[in-house]
């Protein structure tokens, strides 16, 4: 259902304090989403208890200090995890179950939260300057952070108002507190937009506006929170240039890019306000540079978009799906039992019941943690990284 636009006046004070996906999918009772989590270059499972995690793909982000890349997953002690997050850019954070935030690989803007700029954090460093963390998104260049308290906190790069603080222009090193937002439950971030859902199920947007991803039909950044132009929001995902929402109803929508078909509409228009997306029974959407995955309450994964790494994972290197297709697994059937999905980059990944990971799409850097020597996978294989749940 379509939400009546409406004026929004508010939104645009912000408090500065001195003191902070894609995870695939926002949903506020989102558990193995917690366990699996991707970058460009890189891929991350945590074991199920939060007493470690495992990484593969470019060095610098692995969160050890190790050499150009890892096709090996490589253990990361770092214990107490609650939830992590690969991110889009040059940096990745965690949140540990006391509600500190952690933050690894290279800083430019101030994203790490340390309140420094350009700096190389080769392991998870705490962050000091913000405490109380539910979750936090690593985007291209900046972090959003939601607080125990329903509160949402960014900081980092600002050029597109990404930050949501009602301005636009240099980077802010120390959290900032976005005003008009409260008892917000779920938040997600990706390149250069970012949105919360809150307890009445209203989703807000900010960021880009070029893209069409904050479905304002309008091309105007949003420096300020907005209401994203559809109601009764369950779940949702931001991604670079797409943003996709489930209502409770079970409909799916999506805005955004679309030169190659990359929304799943069925067509290869651009959308500046959300259209509906024929799929049903979506549990969980995760969105990659050019293609999306969906993950449906059978386990079941779907599929659409670019394919040029087999990144859709139908077994065909057809080169891009303007609707969704089934994922299939390296005996060409369909991929089930699966709990956990995340897509970016060329790469995609699937984590099954039985705790094992599954990996399809471009190989480079060893990031889908297979043999190294192979280029890509056309269809999910199951890949070298311990069990999650042993």
């Amino acid at each position: 259902m379509l939400r009546k636009r409406f004026l929004l006046s508010v939104l645009s004070l912000v408090t500065i304090v001195g003191l902070s996906s894609g995870i695939a999918n926002a949903a506020p009772n989102s558990s193995y989403d917690n366990l699996l989590t991707a970058a460009n270059y890189n891929t991350y499972l945590v074991m199920k208890d939060g007493s470690s995690f495992y990484a593969v793909g470019q060095g610098g982000r692995l969160g050890v200090s190790a050499g150009n890349y890892s096709a090996i997953p490589l253990k990361v002690d770092i214990s107490d995890i609650s939830m992590i997050d690969g991110g889009m850019g040059t940096h990745s954070v965690l949140v540990k179950n006391d509600g500190t935030l952690w933050s690894w690989g290279y800083i430019a803007y101030g994203e790490g939260g340390t309140g420094k700029r350009q700096e190389n954090l080769k392991v998870p460093t705490k962050s000091p300057l913000i405490d109380n963390v539910k979750e936090a998104r690593a985007a291209d260049g900046f972090t959003i952070v939601l607080k125990n308290d329903g509160t949402v906190w960014s900081y980092g790069r600002n050029s597109y108002g990404q930050l949501g603080i009602g301005t636009k222009g240099e980077p802010i090193g120390v959290p900032t507190k976005i005003q008009g937002l409260s008892r917000i439950v779920a938040i997600d971030s990706n390149e250069r937009t970012s949105a919360a859902l809150d307890e009445d199920n209203v989703l807000w947007v900010w960021g880009q506006g070029a893209t069409g991803s904050l479905g304002q039909n309008s091309d105007e950044d949003q420096p300020s929170p907005v209401p994203y132009p559809i109601e009764d929001v369950k779940s949702f995902s931001v991604g670079p240039e797409r943003l996709y929402v489930i209502t409770h109803s079970g409909e799916v929508y999506g805005s955004g890019r679309n030169t190659q078909g990359q929304l799943g509409d069925g067509t290869k228009i651009k959308r500046s306000y959300p259209v509906s997306i024929d799929i049903t029974n979506v549990e969980q959407i995760s969105v990659g540079s050019n293609a999306t995955l969906a993950l449906k309450k059978d386990g079941s994964v779907w599929a659409w978009g670019v394919n040029n790494s087999g990144q859709v994972g139908n077994g065909t290197t057809n080169f891009s799906y303007n609707t969704p297709v089934q994922v299939l697994d390296n005996s060409y059937s369909p991929l089930t039992d699966v709990v956990a999905i995340v897509a970016r980059s060329n790469h995609s990944h699937a984590l099954k019941t039985d705790g094992s990971l599954w990996s399809w799409g471009s190989n480079d850097n060893g990031k889908l943690g297979i043999d190294k020597k192979i280029q890509k996978q056309i269809v999910a294989t199951k890949s070298d990284f311990p069990n999650a749940f042993d």
